[in-house]
This record gives C-alpha cells, structure tokens and sequence, in this order.
C-alpha cells in the first residue's frame, strides 16, 4: 500500500487516518473522485545526487538549494547560499521558481528523509520541473570537508 494518496491534490498519509481512509474512500465514490498513489521515490521528477556532484553544480552557481531542517539544526550549520524554509512550516509561497531553467532545484536535509517528504509537497502543489534531492543530506555534505556556516 502506497505511504501516501492523492485527493485534490493534497498527500495524505495513510498511516495517519487508518480509519478514517475507509470514510475517505467512501466520499470519493460518491463524489467520483480518484484516489491516485504518490510515490515519490518512482517519480520521474524527483531524482538522486551525491554531494560531489550537487558541490560541482553548487560551485558553478547552477543551483537553487533549499534547506528544510528545523532551525536548531540550521543554527549549528548550514550551507552558505542555502534558503533556509523548514519542513515543520514548510510552504511552496517561498521557493523562487523564476530562474530554474536556468538553475536546479536541490533539496537537502540532515540526511535525505524530510527531503523526500518537501519534494512531495512541491509536486503536489502543481511544480513540473525536476526536483534533486541531496543523497546523505548535510551529514554527507559535512562528511566531504564542504563549506558551513554557522
């Protein structure tokens, strides 16, 4: 079964309405809706990269990067030129989308689970560009000796 559904083009995870699932499968019967699967990890537009390789895109100023831990986390580092917007209060309103054919849209974490979860967010609300997620996350980043601010 699918981590998440699609209804109006909102995800919903399962494992937090369990029973409600049953209610809203039901409401779209009714309504003729279809519950589509969101997998994120099979999206063609979601894909991988190392460290090295976001760190060559990164020094050729090719990248938009996105930093989507809490602020505790980015308090004890970050890195320089990342935009800092928190999965907790995470909102589409605050990516710059205008110069991405230009750029790449690359989102880290601490080591590439919330990543996954903000992707998800930026396809569902309607983005049809390619998403790159950071494999490792910023562990991986700072594992390669890179370049943080604290």
């Amino acid at each position: 079964m699918p981590s998440f559904i699609t209804i109006l083009g909102l995800p919903i995870k399962l494992y937090a309405i369990k029973i409600g699932f049953f209610v809203i499968k039901l409401l779209c019967q009714i309504m003729n809706l279809e519950l589509k699967p969101m997998n994120i990890e099979n999206n063609s537009k979601v894909k991988f990269m190392t460290v090295q390789e976001i760190k060559r895109l990164y020094d050729n100023d090719e990248i938009n990067l996105i930093d989507v831990r809490e602020i505790e986390e980015w308090k004890k580092g970050h890195i320089p030129g990342a935009k800092f917007i928190p999965l907790s209060k995470f909102s589409i309103n605050e990516i710059d989308f205008s110069d991405l054919n230009e750029r790449h849209l690359v989102i880290h974490c601490r080591s590439g689970r919330r990543c996954g979860i903000a992707a998800e967010k930026i396809i569902s609300s309607g983005y049809n560009g390619e998403i790159i997620r950071m494999q490792g996350g910023i562990i991986e980043w700072e594992k390669y000796g890179y370049k943080i601010n604290s």
